[in-house]
């Protein structure tokens, strides 16, 4: 009895097959009577043999199944023919099975009952055999043959990974791909029911068949399918539709016409769907009993040897004229080149290649990828694929972390026969990626880059967003499975869906997310069956090691389709950071030193709609500086990396001539286009001449492991004080952990490879701004800045401003949890150390603008509106449990907006009237214990937390409060320099300056730029000032 799959194939076999007589080969005799047969089996063996054979091969070439290497592999037991050892293209040539087996060396056959019998009992086999097994369905019975090595095609079902829109459980994918009919995918949802199969490359489908039986499964049968194809699952397109009636069998799916393939029907998909829209009878559920996809085969063994064979041995960077093309063997039915019959439709191509990169220097240069062979326990096996750009076939990239430096390697892949050392992370994603009975072609920097040649790691690094960006898809390895990744994940899943409902920008700009009731209701509504273990396993999976390094950053932004790997476990990485901002919530953290707010970005600027996260350079995440800032709690094993990392990926790095022609406003003039315009095509036409295509390229945006790492950060640092339009934004990133002018590095360059400890005044104020300067093309007053020569001195900085004030005193550090009712605890312990005596009760003295003094100080260590407006949109995001905006959402407004003083006032009296209601009451609480005032009260201590934490509040000799860096100390000076947002202190020196970092001041006049315009138009104010800082 044979059930399933295995006895639906028998019984196709028993009806149709015939099976050829055999004769003894000349000089049979000897070998029969020495009791051997030509084939050097004895007769009973040989018998057994053929018998075996026959039910075997027919197996294989005769069920919806059949033909396909990966079955053959697959089927290889040890028990008949070695099936990797079958002559394929004599078979489709028709040569007889005679003249075939009488040619074949065939291996000794041994069967378990040991049975034997002379050849002659074989009798008459061509006699059709029209026996039925017991049991056997009859319909399977007339189920027409189908041959797919007859018909020259393979199967590649397992070159893709099968999902559907819902299921029952225990009628699954697993159920739908399982050999026999018996079992099913039933679906359990609204329909269209979904089945999407995501092939890991780009692939020629020559056949789709699928079985359904009307007979056994009436109204979840289905009757209206349609068929769509695409390079994602985002821009699939409808190719086929069928209508069913009462269906019992394999379907047929319609491909013909497609337009690939020399004859113009092959369906070349990265992504094939097939929808349910209707069941016969009205059924809600559907079921399907089985799916089979085939390609060309094209002897893909004979093939794969013939190109091993012409394969370079690579070892440095190649150009074209090293590797002639015609001495490749064209292969029709070869993926790269199916464009040779009828045109594919443009949604099937491979995606167009737009070179952010110099031309020259890409068409010149062969990249490199690994194609691993495929292995299931055997050591690593690879070698080096030499590939154009331009013809890059279909491969995936892998992103992951190095590890510690210190890590040793605990295994070797042998790559062109070479043992290589790799490290255990990479170890565990390889044999996690590796396919036990295919080759996989990957992209991975350790094994495709020569780490140790560094002019050839610094040429790589400008080719990484290319090499992300036209991969197939980048898989993201987050490492190993603990005992609640499954279920972290799960939670991920749902939490980026509910995302999507309030995501404004995810259903157009204009749309409104839901109130706060209804969000309320979903927000619980979800959380009910995730059991708290989900979240805390999720934020172990956010807490590894991946989420912090600098070039997986880049990696993920470039990528088309980005998926996260946890061994066998996957899901869109996108959708998983799509659940960070909800977690974030869930513990009740302003995480503004965190991961999180980078990957957050991501998340939104990829989203056209979005109404905050839009730049002018394609494929930029913005402006360098401003990456710098958010990605100094990330890591990277060479300081320079943090750099080179972000080239990619920012608009200096991508578009040069854009961001050198930047204006302070963001507005371009006519004029400044034309000239962007022009400088774009002089920089392009000089570059299809140049070896490297650097033209318009500053030395401090081109990648040279060659320079030392301080000289790598002060040339970005004085470039970016240098373009224009000359802000000292850069000198707001100054942050010290150790006294200023200690070490090699100047005062004045920022240390990005230093943890931020503050965060950094985001372009709220105008301070060394005046009126004209504000759309003029410079406005800082730079000295030894020549735009091409080098600086005679480029660790010196000389800047023109003017003085202020001197600090007088100032409080100690403040330092708390972000959120913290330590905070409040920490503005009454500052006021008491600068001023003498306790806030409350309130005194009514005066500040030196005529406003009560302990609103002027509340003001400051909010930094004014920079803070209020942060604590603010904190509450909110509490409030709507985490799915409205962001914390730099509130950052970006009008400067009048911004000079309105009406939120900062009112939370500033609500936190007062608290000190009173503390002193009144003659007990600590936490809240007023009204919901309007304790969102004041949260927001202004919200506030505070992000603009003064890291920092001291401090009082000058003017009587003017501020906050400033903590390494600042009495007898410091406040100063202004043109071009910078806000003011700074600074240290005097005998013939010098150091710059110790920025700081708020409460003084409307100073902070909004009214001093400076005074002075740079002579109607008075302090005398200008050249600082020299060192």
């Amino acid at each position: 009895m044979v059930s399933g799959m295995d006895g639906q194939r028998r019984s196709n076999v028993s009806t149709t097959l015939n099976r050829p007589t055999l004769h003894a080969s000349p000089g049979g005799a000897e070998d029969f009577g020495s009791g051997r047969s030509s084939l050097g089996l004895d007769s009973g063996r040989q018998e057994q043999w053929m018998n075996d054979y026959y039910d075997r091969r027919a197996t294989r070439n005769h069920g919806p199944n059949g033909g396909s290497h990966a079955d053959d592999d697959a089927s290889d037991d040890g028990e008949a023919f070695p099936p990797q050892r079958v002559n394929w293209a004599a078979m489709r040539a028709d040569a007889s099975m005679e003249e075939y087996l009488r040619n074949a060396q065939i291996p000794e056959y041994s069967d378990e009952e040991g049975g034997s019998g002379p050849l002659e009992d074989l009798g008459d086999i061509s006699a059709e055999d029209t026996s039925v097994e017991d049991g056997e369905n009859h319909i399977d019975q007339q189920e027409p043959e189908f041959d797919p090595v007859a018909a020259g095609l393979k199967e590649i079902s397992n070159l893709g990974k099968f999902t559907v829109s819902s299921h029952k459980q225990g009628n699954g994918v697993d159920q739908l791909r399982h050999d026999s009919l018996k079992s099913y995918w039933q679906s359990d949802g609204p329909q269209p029911h979904k089945l999407t199969v995501y092939f890991i490359k780009r692939v020629g489908i020559r056949d789709i068949r699928f079985y359904v039986d009307y007979n056994e499964d009436e109204s979840y049968t289905p009757t209206k399918i349609i068929f769509k194809s695409g390079t994602s699952e985002n821009n699939l397109i409808q190719f086929a539709t069928m209508d069913l009636s009462a269906p019992s069998g394999w379907q047929l799916v319609p491909i013909a016409g497609s337009g690939g393939g020399p004859d113009g029907n092959t369906l070349v998909s990265y992504v094939f769907q097939m929808q349910i829209l209707e069941n016969h009878q009205n059924g809600k559920d559907t079921h399907l009993r089985s799916i089979k996809i085939y390609a060309a085969d094209t002897d893909g063994a004979n093939v794969e040897r013939e190109r091993d064979s012409n394969n370079v041995s690579v070892h440095s960077d190649l150009t074209m004229e090293d590797v002639a093309a015609d001495e490749r063997p064209a292969d029709p039915w070869d993926i790269s080149v199916l464009e040779a019959g009828l045109p594919i439709p443009d949604f099937m191509k491979e995606p167009e290649i737009r070179f952010e990169a110099p031309k020259s220097a890409i068409l010149n240069t062969l990249r490199r990828w690994i194609k691993m062979n495929r292995s299931a326990e055997d050591p690593f096996e690879a070698h080096l694929e030499l590939v154009h750009i331009e013809q890059a076939p279909p491969y995936e990239a892998l992103s992951y972390t190095w590890g510690k430096p210190t890590e040793q390697p605990r295994d070797y892949i042998w790559l062109d026969g070479h043992p290589l050392p790799i490290k255990p992370n990479l170890e565990d994603a390889l044999r996690s990626l590796r396919f036990p009975n295919q080759a996989r072609r990957l992209w991975v920097d350790a094994l495709c880059i020569d780490q140790s040649n560094l002019d050839e790691r610094a040429r790589q690094v400008q080719y990484m967003r290319l090499v992300y960006k036209h991969a197939a898809r980048v898989v993201v390895w987050l490492g190993l499975k603990t005992s609640g990744t499954h279920e972290a994940l799960q939670a991920a899943e749902r939490i980026a869906r509910l995302r999507e409902y309030t995501d404004p920008a995810r259903s157009g700009a204009n749309s409104a997310p839901p109130d706060s009731d209804t969000l309320q209701a979903l927000v619980s509504s979800m959380m009910e069956d995730i059991p708290e273990s989900a979240m805390t396993n999720l934020d172990e999976v956010f807490q590894r090691p991946y989420f912090t390094r600098c070039w997986c950053v880049q990696e993920v932004l470039a990528s088309s389709w980005a998926i996260a790997k946890i061994e066998d476990l996957e899901m869109s990485f996108f959708d998983l950071i799509a659940s960070s901002l909800f977690l974030v919530q869930l513990k009740q953290e302003v995480a503004v030193n965190a991961p999180w707010e980078l990957w957050n970005n991501i998340l939104m600027v990829r989203q056209p709609n979005h109404p905050v996260y839009q730049t002018e350079v394609e494929g930029s995440l913005g402006g360098f500086l401003h990456l710098l800032e958010l990605t100094r709690t990330f890591q990277a094993t060479d300081d320079r990396d943090r750099i080179f990392s972000l080239l990619g990926i920012c608009d200096e790095g991508i578009n040069p001539i854009l961001a050198l022609t930047a204006t302070a406003s963001g507005q371009v003039s006519w004029r400044g286009r034309l000239v962007r315009r022009g400088l774009k095509r002089i920089s392009d036409f000089i570059n299809e001449f140049h070896p490297q295509g650097t033209f318009g390229t500053p030395k401090a945006l081109m990648p040279d492991y060659k320079r030392e790492t301080v000289t790598v950060y002060c040339d970005l640092a004085r470039f970016l004080l240098r373009k224009t339009p000359r802000v000292l934004d850069v000198l707001d990133h100054v942050s010290h952990n150790e006294e200023p002018g200690m070490g090699e590095y100047p005062s004045w360059v920022p240390k990005w490879f230093e943890e931020r400890t503050c965060l950094v005044f985001r372009g709220v104020f105008f301070t060394g701004f005046y009126s004209k300067g504000r759309t003029d093309p410079c406005l800082a007053d730079l000295h030894d800045v020549p735009a091409v020569a080098e600086p005679v001195r480029p660790r010196v900085l000389s800047v023109d401003g003017y003085h202020v004030d001197v600090v007088d005193r100032m409080s100690d550090v403040f330092e708390f949890v972000s959120g913290s009712r330590l905070a409040g605890f920490a503005v009454l312990k500052a006021w008491f150390d600068l001023y003498g005596v306790p806030i409350n009760p309130r005194r009514g003295t005066l500040y030196r603008d005529g406003s009560l003094l302990d609103m002027a100080f509340c003001k400051a260590v909010l930094g004014s509106f920079f803070g209020a407006s942060i604590g603010s949109n904190y509450s909110s995001m509490m409030q709507y449990g985490g799915f409205s905006m962001t914390l730099d959402q509130s950052l970006f407004g009008s400067v009048e907006e911004i000079k309105q003083d009406t939120l900062v006032k009112d939370l500033s009296e609500n936190f007062l009237a608290f000190t009173t209601f503390l002193a009144e009451s003659g007990v600590v609480q936490e809240s007023f214990g009204d919901p309007e005032r304790d969102r004041k009260l949260v927001s202004f201590l919200v506030g505070v937390a992000v603009a003064a934490n890291h920092r001291r509040v401090f009082v000058t000799r003017d009587g003017r409060v501020g906050i400033g860096p903590k390494m600042m100390r009495p007898g410091d000076e406040v100063i202004v320099l043109f071009g910078g947002r806000m003011p700074f202190v600074v240290r005097r020196r005998e013939n010098h300056h150091l710059l110790v970092g920025s700081c708020y001041v409460n003084d409307d006049e100073l902070i909004w730029g009214k001093i400076t315009d005074n002075v740079k138009h002579n109607r008075g104010g302090p005398r200008t000032v050249t600082f020299e800082f060192h």
